[in-house]
């Protein structure tokens, strides 16, 4: 039987369909490549494969500068069970491995870091779907480069100068030294800018080539003489740090905002202010109290994500670690709380999820600059340094002879922290005589200390910690 043409295809259309519906019934009893172990991809598609590995891995890069991206916190947090981990040496988190392509979503950096610490949620986090980061897992191993951060910040911020306290007498103003002004001497109107300058050196140097690391010191500018602002520029500068000047609190919060435009994370910011009970002020005396008061308000305005996963806050403002005020000098030994819980270290703790570290007591001064003893030692190792440098002029003069048997003279005991503290002590006083305050070129030689007052509460800095964090 010859048959046409157009029965020919009619009879290939006919198979076609029909082997179209086997197909399809075939489909149907087939399992989803979840369930069925080794296999993934959609069943039914010609590239259907058992054993193929779907995977993904993400790079953490710099961004300009030589900025260190190892051991960053990372979580994949749409795999169930995947746990949490660190990158590498090369900002590279682990590869993760799906049965099928299947969009992950990571978790890096600080965000990564909370989550984890709250037991796998975001609790009262903001700023969350910003930071998140959606990966699809695929064949030959892909990954993604991510552009992470352009550097770490150490910041220490400064209250402004406190001033006596003017006060009419009849037509005219004078000043008026009053009971609470003889406690603050020139020292303790300079405290903070050279507890500032001293912690300065105390946080890791500056990069040289870049600026993957920075010192920073932000001051309260009011009360300073245009005299104390070219010493603070210059000794700053000489530390290793950078001097950003603000006038009030919103010049502060603008400050630390701007670290999430810039792409820069805090690693470490200390506070030397006065404190009065929920608020940190910066501006205790003279003009414009209210804008260096710095509470609840103000802390809620600062963004969570500039703070690194490892941030620490410590400030030094009084009863920054409590919430209750009980009178001068104030008794707590009746008293089980004192609003810890309510202070402006848990609001910082709360809002910054940064762990802080402050002062259930008020903050004593007495001693940064060293002791009486200390002070005239160090006004006296002039003598020492004189002696010390000309016998290294007689040996350097020696050696340029060609006197190879010269001996070296002995460097004397503490002689470099000793230089430094003379040099303290002389510049402190001569910049105090001329149109400024005593500042030193290396600051205060120590930190604040606990107070005495009030009675019944812990001595030293204590420990906050966010409340939503799992034990």
């Amino acid at each position: 039987m010859v048959m046409d043409k157009n029965s020919i295809t009619s009879v290939f259309s006919d198979l076609k369909n029909k082997a179209s519906k086997s197909m399809e019934k075939q489909k149907g009893k087939m399992t989803h490549p979840t369930q069925v172990a080794n296999c993934s991809g959609k069943v039914g598609d010609p590239g259907v494969k058992c054993n193929q590995k779907f995977s993904h891995q993400l790079k953490l890069l710099p961004i300009d500068n030589q900025v260190n991206v190892s051991n960053v916190p990372y979580a994949y947090i749409s795999i169930p069970a995947r746990g949490f981990g660190k990158t590498n040496e090369k900002g590279e988190t682990d590869r993760i491995m799906t049965q099928q392509p299947e969009e992950v979503t990571v978790l890096v950096g600080k965000l990564a870091k909370s989550y984890e610490r709250r037991g796998g949620n975001f609790g009262s986090l903001k700023e969350i779907e910003e930071r998140k980061i959606s990966l699809i897992t695929n064949t030959n191993e892909p990954i993604t480069e991510k552009l992470y951060i352009s550097g770490y910040d150490y910041i220490t911020v400064v209250g402004a100068r406190t001033f006596p306290t003017e006060v009419s007498l009849g037509s005219a103003k004078r000043t008026v030294q009053l009971e609470s002004f003889f406690k603050e001497s020139q020292g303790n109107q300079y405290r903070f800018i050279n507890c500032g300058l001293h912690q300065l050196q105390l946080f890791p140097k500056e990069s040289q080539k870049d600026q993957a690391v920075q010192r920073i010191m932000v001051v309260f500018q009011q009360g300073y003489t245009q005299k104390d602002i070219k010493r603070i520029n210059d000794y700053t500068k000489t530390l290793g740090g950078r001097i950003i000047y603000v006038r009030n609190k919103q010049g502060l919060i603008d400050f630390l905002n701007q670290r999430k435009e810039k792409k820069r994370l805090i690693k470490e910011m200390v506070i030397f202010a006065h404190g009065i009970i929920d608020n940190v002020t910066f501006h205790y005396q003279g003009d414009n109290v209210e804008g260096g008061l710095f509470g609840s308000k103000e802390i809620e305005k600062v963004h969570e994500s500039i703070f690194d996963f490892d941030a620490k806050i410590t400030t030094y403002a009084c009863r920054a670690g409590i919430s209750v005020d009980n009178g001068y000098p104030g008794d707590f030994t009746e008293i089980p709380d004192a609003g810890q819980d309510k202070s402006p270290a848990q609001r910082m703790a709360n809002a910054w999820d940064v762990e802080v570290q402050a002062l259930e007591r008020r903050s004593s001064y007495i001693g940064i600059y060293g002791s009486e003893k200390e002070t005239k030692e160090a006004k006296e190792y002039s003598k020492v340094i004189e002696k010390y440098e000309a016998e290294r002029r007689v040996y350097n003069n020696e050696l340029s002879k060609g006197n190879k048997n010269i001996i070296p003279p002995e460097k004397p005991k503490d002689y470099d922290v000793m230089k430094k503290r003379n040099q303290d002590v002389t510049t402190r006083d001569l910049n105090e005589k001329d149109d400024g305050g005593p500042i030193a070129p290396n600051g205060s030689w120590r930190l604040p200390k606990t107070g005495d007052t009030p009675i019944g509460l812990k001595e030293g800095l204590q420990n906050y910690k966010s409340a939503e964090w799992k034990a």
